[in-house]
């Protein structure tokens, strides 16, 4: 059976600009009235364009499907109970196509307000001011009820966590329903509990008349049942969402009465819900749920020409329909800083498709290398702390800023609990979380047990030497010797970027009979969609006073162990009428460093030309540089230089077992002696554009062989799904 793609409000919002695609598809799509209602309702002076924008693109789109139901309908329907005929329904729904329509012929929100006031009259316009104000009175009552009965509070957020249907608050004196208190005590059954409380009055509040047992009957056979129940206990948990000043922001998030609503007349198996709430991952239907993502990937591989049914690829053989849940601690963003950001993204770009893969993320929200939304194309944003990117789930998480170094350690562990209450709270089975470098080994142990508690892993990257870099003093150098340690005895998995680094575990760390797999970073032999004369690359050569091809190139972080004091110095003894550009981070302290040291500045070859985020620029700076110098020496296999193998001809690397690894004999070497970069250089210089070329095909072919991220990340599913 074909599904058909219910989409709530939110996923409207999403996915506006992609109806055209969605249209020209064969996946069956629908919303409602209810949707277009809530829409309406939230039109004010700041959002009215973007609302206008939705309406419009979801009536134009004649593929969309719109159910002609309000919210008193969806409730009614639930019970079996057919609305469709009472008076006041007719009028709203008369009422929410009419101001449709005034929003859709309106130029600004000044006309809008100008035309609701002829058709409604002026007191419509002071309709938000009114709710406002009830809404106000209602959190005023509520507040009132909570601080009453603490106690009885706590133990709602309690079993709510465990018995979704199950409601224990006096939401009576809330809301002013006058009942026997005493008979509803006698009952034993939580679900009698709330019927009496709650979905009875509710009925009573629309005007049908109804035999009570009837109802209850109805209600208890219903093949919904358990989310007909839980939707009717939202509708006074949504109210305390405004409460969640007390203690608890979990309550807000798990409750939203109005996308509920949105299931309770999707009756038949084969709707799916298109929503990015958090709401549904919590509630009884779960399956029935799948996020703006997850619907766009179905309907690109329909655009493609493959057999969509019931969400399922029907061009390929079935797979183990088990969802494998990995975690992943230690990126500070997606894309945006360095070696494992860089990594993460691709990952999750190469399994956006997988379905039996679902990726949890965590980011930094501040601070130095902290994850910036807006710059990664393809994300979308759920809430203020979560994201979407690819089939990812993707966490925001802030780190007090004032801790200096100490807050990377900070920013692991709370991911690790993060981690850890997400995966005990939904009961993900056999979880893996793979952490990226080795900075919180000492604290480790008390969330690997309750990893283990759920049957999942904990896979361990441990990235280089850090413990080997040159900005630590010997105390930190201690601390992160020892972290590598116990990170080490405590994880399932160590999974080594290099040989030389798998090498290095085994022996250095023999007495734990470390479990360990070489997988290394992967990188694009794929050119620039950059043309040489393009403006962005012109530009780009215009402001730094550089010429095209006539320049070095280095690429990484500003700090001791990349060697930039190296690199400078022989450039400077060297003879070459090129230039050195310098792409890095900015280090103030280490720049003056080296500056008292060389004077650096009065050199005009040598450029320090800030940061490159355009990853298209980016690529065509490499391809066109006359040669990339590569001064790393702690760490495994290092993406920046896969990069420039993947694009530079000439690549003259520092003499280290990880980079003559990677590289072999595509790239020329030099070491910390006076003379050695500069030997290279002058080499170099003399190279013919033949001899250029054909190093440049040796270093592609290095990358094709073993580097690609095709090749990588197939053995990172190859290693996910085999656990």
């Amino acid at each position: 059976m074909k599904n058909i793609y219910y989409h709530e409000t939110n996923a409207l919002y999403s996915l506006c600009n992609k109806v055209d695609d969605i249209v020209n598809s064969k996946v069956e799509v629908a919303t409602s009235l209810f949707s277009l209602q809530e829409i309406v309702e939230g039109i004010d002076e700041k959002n009215s364009f973007k609302r206008k924008s939705v309406l419009e693109k979801c009536i134009r789109a004649s593929g969309i499907n719109i159910f002609p139901y309000v919210v008193r309908e969806c409730i009614g329907t639930a019970f079996n109970l057919d609305l469709s005929m009472i008076e006041s329904i007719l009028i709203e729904k008369q009422k929410v196509w009419q101001e449709v329509g005034i929003i859709k012929e309106s130029k600004d929100y000044k006309d809008y307000s100008k035309r609701i006031g002829e058709v409604f009259g002026e007191d419509a316009l002071k309709r938000k001011q009114w709710i406002e104000e009830d809404d106000k009175k209602l959190k005023d009552s509520l507040s009132k009820c909570i601080n009453d009965d603490r106690i009885m509070y706590k133990k709602i957020i309690k079993e709510q966590e465990t018995h979704p249907t199950y409601i224990e608050m006096d939401v009576n004196k809330a809301f002013g329903f006058e009942r026997n208190e005493k008979e509803i005590e006698r009952r034993e059954d939580p679900f009698q509990k709330l019927c009496d409380k709650l979905l009875l009055p509710l009925i009573e509040s629309l005007g049908i008349t109804y035999d009570e047992f009837e109802i209850e009957d109805i209600i208890k056979n219903c093949d919904k049942k358990a989310l007909t129940a839980y939707m009717f206990g939202t509708d006074a948990y949504s109210k305390v969402k405004m409460a969640e000043m007390f203690d608890d922001h979990k309550l807000a998030e798990r409750n939203d009465i109005n996308d509920l609503t949105h299931l309770l007349y999707l009756r038949d198996e084969n709707y799916i819900i298109v929503s990015n709430d958090k709401i549904f991952e919590k509630c009884t239907f779960k399956k029935m749920r799948m996020s703006t993502q997850e619907f766009m990937n179905i309907v690109n591989k329909d655009k493609d020409g493959l057999s969509i049914v019931d969400g399922k690829d029907q061009n390929k053989k079935p797979t183990n329909e088990i969802v494998k849940h990995v975690y992943i601690v230690g990126s500070k963003s997606i894309g945006q800083y360095g070696g494992y950001e860089s990594f993460v993204m691709n990952l999750l770009q190469h399994h956006k498709y997988k379905g039996n893969i679902k990726y949890h993320v965590i980011c930094k929200a501040n601070g130095q290398g902290y994850m910036d939304i807006d710059r990664l194309p393809g994300a979308e944003r759920v809430n203020e702390k979560e994201f979407t990117y690819c089939n990812a789930q993707c966490i925001l998480i802030d780190i007090p800023e004032k801790l200096g170094a100490a807050q990377a350690i900070y920013y692991d562990l709370k991911a690790l609990k993060w981690c850890c209450d997400h995966i005990e709270k939904n009961h993900i089975e056999e979880p893996i979380v793979y952490i990226l470098a080795s900075r919180v080994g000492p604290f480790e142990k008390q969330y690997v047990n309750r990893i283990h508690k759920c049957g999942g892993q904990v896979w361990q990257n441990p990235d280089g030497w850090e413990h080997a870099r040159r900005k630590w003093n010997k105390y930190i150098r201690k601390y992160w010797k020892l972290s590598e340690k116990y990170a080490v005895k405590y994880a399932d998995l160590i999974v080594c970027d290099s040989k030389h680094i798998e090498s290095y575990i085994q022996d250095e760390y023999s007495c734990y009979n470390p479990k360990t797999t070489f997988i290394a970073y992967g990188s694009y032999i794929t050119p620039s969609k950059l043309n040489d004369d393009d403006p962005k690359y012109t530009g780009w050569l215009r402001e730094h006073k550089l010429r095209d091809k006539e320049y070095y190139l280095s690429v990484g972080r500003f700090v001791p162990e990349n060697n930039f004091d190296v690199m400078i110095r022989e450039f400077m003894r060297s003879k070459t009428d090129k230039d050195f550009a310098i792409i890095t981070t900015e280090n103030p302290k280490y720049a003056e460093e080296l500056q008292q040291k060389f004077n650096f500045k009065g050199d005009k070859r040598i450029k320090f030309v800030g940061t490159v985020y355009d990853a298209e620029l980016l690529k065509k700076i490499r391809e066109n540089a006359y040669g990339y110098f590569h001064g790393h020496e702690v760490g495994g296999t290092n993406p920046s230089l896969l990069e420039s193998l993947g694009s530079t001809k000439v690549n003259l690397l520092f003499d280290v077992g990880f980079n003559k690894e990677v590289a072999e004999d595509a790239a020329f070497y030099w070491n910390k002696e006076e003379g050695s970069l500069v030997d290279v250089i002058n080499k170099c210089d003399a190279m013919s554009e033949e001899q250029r070329n054909e190093m440049g095909q040796k270093a592609k072919k290095r990358i094709e062989d073993g580097y690609s991220w095709e090749y990588i990340c197939d053995m990172y599913e190859k290693a996910i799904l085999s656990k």
